[in-house]
């Protein structure tokens, strides 16, 4: 994903446009970190990142595109969990920082969860429900998220309860 260079001391002054793999590469940090950055306008070479967005309104990922995190939860304990945008669950570990990959169940043809344990308390995430939210838009009353073929942001689409 492309994100513009704001000068710092005037917004409206587009100084050039970098892609987020090269400033992750050049600040050695994880995708994590540089979601964090972005949302909390830190500074990059005197500059705020901001996203360019396509005519369209926003853009939508794909599986193709740049893995971008979410945060879901975070745990009494501290791990913080993240949806992916080609549907991985991740959780983060307080302590390292070390990722590890969550193994998403399918309990039902349109239901995919994740158990998080927390202390002694399991929580289930639906997974498609959290990645619609995330990265698509926000689901309608009376509607549920089901996803047409393999498991793929793309493939994701609201379905009307009967």
């Amino acid at each position: 994903m492309q994100y513009y260079m704001l000068d710092k001391t005037d917004i409206s002054n587009v100084r050039g446009i970098v892609n987020a793999k090269d400033v992750m590469r050049e600040l050695g940090i994880t995708n994590a970190q540089f979601t964090k950055m972005i949302r909390n306008e830190e500074i990059y070479n005197g500059c705020i990142l901001v996203p360019v967005i396509r005519e369209s309104g926003r853009e939508l990922p794909t599986s193709e595109s740049e893995e971008l995190y979410q945060l879901v939860c975070e745990s009494d304990s501290g791990f913080r969990y993240y949806i992916t945008s080609h549907i991985r669950v991740v959780s983060v570990s307080p302590i390292d920082g070390t990722e590890r990959e969550m193994r998403i169940r399918k309990t039902s043809e349109t239901r995919y969860v994740v158990k998080i344990i927390d202390g002694k308390r399991k929580k289930y995430i639906s997974v498609l429900g959290e990645a619609y939210k995330a990265f698509i838009g926000e689901i309608k009353d009376k509607h549920i998220v089901v996803c047409d073929g393999d498991l793929k942001i793309e493939n994701l689409r609201l379905k009307k309860l009967v």
